[in-house]
């Protein structure tokens, strides 16, 4: 009987023994498939991650691109800006020399140059000074016309436009 027992023993732990070796390979058949499965979707995450980073690249490529485009068009508005000034202080200039001009008109008679009529809308002719030239009176609001400007200019020794315009103009259309 001894004997008996210790083959029932011995075949009790060859059971128990080859039971636990079933278990731990299913067990490791387990653990393969999940570690397979998180190496599987490790790759994903890898490759996504070198998705974004070319695309942070290729946004970051674009916006140094913006950025020198940013310069170029701060430094042309700073351009335009000063042209700007400038064109401004020139048209103050430009404004200041006709008051200058409309003054001149205004106080000093200028003679008229002995080539025909004057078309000087509301201007009058004065008899002929004592030098033997007719002097302009300007209009009767104050403002001088196109051709007391030019007759002015004329008598300051060659300034304005020519007056020989096929067209019968007084020269201004040159300027």
């Amino acid at each position: 009987m001894k004997n008996k027992t210790i083959t029932i023993i011995l075949s009790s732990l060859l059971v128990v023994s080859i039971g636990f070796n079933i278990y731990q390979f299913n067990r490791n058949n387990s653990l393969n498939e999940s570690v397979a499965t998180l190496r599987n979707e490790l790759d994903t995450l890898k490759s996504d991650m070198d998705s974004l980073n070319n695309t942070i690249a290729e946004k970051d490529s674009e916006i140094a691109d913006l950025s020198a485009t940013i310069t170029e068009l701060n430094a042309a508005i700073e351009s335009y800006k000063a042209d700007i000034s400038n064109k401004d202080k020139e048209i103050e200039e430009l404004q200041a020399e006709i008051e200058t001009l409309k003054q001149t008109a205004e106080t000093k008679p200028q003679p008229q140059p002995s080539s025909g009529s004057s078309s000087g809308g509301g201007s009058s002719t004065t008899p002929p000074a004592s030098n033997g030239q007719q002097t302009t009176q300007p209009s009767s609001d104050g403002t001088p016309t196109d051709q007391e400007i030019q007759d002015i200019l004329n008598g300051l020794g060659g300034f304005g436009g020519s007056s020989a315009d096929p067209n019968g103009g007084n020269g201004w259309n040159n300027i």
